[in-house]
């Protein structure tokens, strides 16, 4: 692998607060609503709190623990763990923690860039184990498994493991250093390089009202994150791209529970993107 001296350019950048957070005063936990249907991410001052509302949201919270633990094993990930504490039946809590805004996006590209320096020392494994085990990777047709196979087999990525949803708004502050949360999509097999990537294409979801389904039909090879990691890496931009949307789509199809199509016309959207790659010559 090729490095390059100098980090990628923020040349995009969080022009809106995409926090899925919500923020309440002392005195006012117990008047909570429910926003969604979803599970929620409440910052009181000095305190953390995620919470379930149903056996959906707990279960999730439930892996989130796991993976959370998980992540705690693996020396890549220690600077980013903040401490946190199971609620019995609700959740858990963190604290003395506040959420990341736009105004510390530098602050955090300077940590992602920080990691991704460090990924280079961990041992490789290649592009295509990344993507055979996960279950999306059955339910394609030989053809596009092929596909996948012949773009991805030869190359190779730092094994670091991955949290495999970094974005701003998952970040947290513990003093002035950053943290991680919300690791439920944690990967002991995958590598930072996604995250890398996920980082800041993450933006353009934050800067649109746009599904991410419309989103990834838009991203292409010469997008900054993608051209600049793959002349860091010596690896061709079309190889990351079909990488990347395909861990993209598995976790999107993760999230709703369902790989085949129970759903047409979901199923469709969600997997348009990366279908209209793997043709790509």
């Amino acid at each position: 692998m090729s490095v390059l001296a100098d980090p990628i350019a923020p040349t995009i950048r969080p022009t809106r607060d995409g926090s899925h957070v919500q923020t309440v005063p002392h005195g006012s936990f117990g008047r909570i609503k429910k926003k969604r249907g979803a599970r929620q991410l409440i910052f009181m001052p000095g305190l953390f709190f995620k919470i379930g509302r149903n056996g959906v949201e707990m279960s999730n919270i439930e892996r989130e623990c796991n993976s959370f633990q998980k992540a705690a094993k693996f020396r890549f990930w220690e600077p980013l763990l903040t401490r946190v504490y199971r609620i019995p039946t609700y959740g858990f809590v963190g604290r003395r923690l506040r959420p990341a805004t736009p105004n510390d996006f530098d602050r955090l590209v300077e940590t992602i860039e920080t990691h991704f320096d460090a990924s280079l020392e961990y041992p490789e494994g290649d592009m295509y184990g990344g993507v055979e085990n996960r279950p999306w990777f059955q339910h394609r047709t030989d053809a596009e498994r092929k596909t996948l196979e012949t773009r991805l087999r030869r190359f190779r990525l730092p094994k670091t493991s991955m949290h495999g949803d970094v974005h701003v708004f998952n970040f947290v502050f513990s003093g002035q250093s950053p943290r991680l949360v919300d690791w439920e999509f944690f990967d002991p097999d995958g590598s930072f390089i996604y995250d890398y990537l996920e980082f800041f294409i993450s933006v353009s979801s934050i800067n649109s009202d746009d599904s991410w389904h419309k989103i990834m039909r838009r991203i292409g090879t010469d997008h900054p994150a993608i051209a600049t990691v793959a002349q860091r890496l010596d690896i061709s931009p079309l190889v990351l791209l079909t990488y990347y949307l395909f861990l993209k789509v598995n976790t999107i199809l993760s999230l709703h529970g369902t790989f085949t199509r129970v759903n047409d016309a979901f199923f469709e959207d969600a997997t348009a993107g990366l279908r209209a790659t793997l043709q790509a010559a």
